[in-house]
């Protein structure tokens, strides 16, 4: 299984975080980071992904517009929400994404479902995949 997977969010040391505790799990994935909406709408632009996983609450551009540019740019691509924010997230998960996960959320757990999402080796990243 392999995959480029994005993962969105606005605090540097939440993804340095994640960054650092992916590499020590030697994941199966490319996994990229954007610090802000409004950069990961750049990457959206220039990149193929299979998984896009952000935040919600973002100062310059909120997890909701990722999410429907995420859709628009990459149909294929799988959408995760990983958020604190539970008023309506819930909401929006049904009708963007594929999967909320809440914050904090355990690393095994966010890694499953990414490789869920991305599918058995050897499958093309659409299939096994419920929206």
């Amino acid at each position: 299984m392999t995959g480029a997977v994005l993962f969105v969010d606005d605090e540097p040391r939440i993804l340095d975080g994640l960054r650092r505790s992916l590499r020590m799990q030697r994941v199966p994935f490319q996994a990229h980071f954007e610090v802000g909406g409004q950069a990961a709408l750049a990457a959206l632009e220039r990149g193929s992904w299979d998984v896009v996983v952000t935040d919600m609450q973002m100062p310059d551009v909120d997890g909701a517009a990722v999410l429907v540019r995420a859709r628009d740019l990459h149909p294929a691509c799988a959408r995760v929400i990983l958020s604190g924010e539970v008023a309506g997230g819930q909401t929006v998960a049904a009708s963007l994404a594929h999967r909320f996960l809440r914050k904090p959320c355990e690393l095994d757990e966010l890694v499953r479902i990414v490789k869920e999402l991305l599918g058995p080796p050897g499958t093309p990243h659409t299939e096994g995949r419920s929206a």
